[in-house]
């Protein structure tokens, strides 16, 4: 289901849509400032948003699992396989924060699916490139 603001601008799409659309971006913009990279301080119109758990994995495209990232990172993040996440303080507000461990991500989502469920969407006897966010080719 998408869940609206206070404008009517859908804010969380669930996992039907893969690109964030332009109120998320603005949400994202306001609640992480600048790349979520520890130590980059890239502003939020030089990033992306990212999934955190991977579209292709089933992560929704909702604002719990959204991060801003510039390029240089975003590139890391996926090579690397870095698993971020968004957290509340004690106060409510929220920021990310990284795994910077190598294959991180892989951990983690292990975490998050039932034993011997699929991984990825589509068949999940096709491989998929490691670090790959997008959907796999329509046949």
């Amino acid at each position: 289901p998408t869940v609206l603001n206070t404008c009517g601008q859908p804010v969380d799409l669930g996992a039907a849509e893969r690109c964030f659309t332009p109120a998320q971006i603005k949400r994202l913009w306001l609640r992480d400032r600048h790349c979520t990279y520890p130590g980059c301080d890239a502003p939020a119109a030089w990033t992306d948003a990212h999934h955190l758990i991977h579209w292709a994995d089933h992560g929704p495209t909702d604002l719990d699992n959204g991060a801003l990232l510039c390029q240089r990172h975003h590139t890391i993040v996926h090579t690397q396989r870095y698993h971020g996440r968004v957290e509340r303080d004690q106060h409510g507000r929220e920021r990310v924060t990284w795994d910077l461990t190598p294959g991180a991500y892989d951990h983690a989502l292990a975490q998050l699916q039932p034993h011997g469920s699929p991984h990825g969407r589509g068949d999940p006897a096709l491989p998929r490139a490691s670090g790959d966010d997008h959907p796999p080719p329509r046949p």
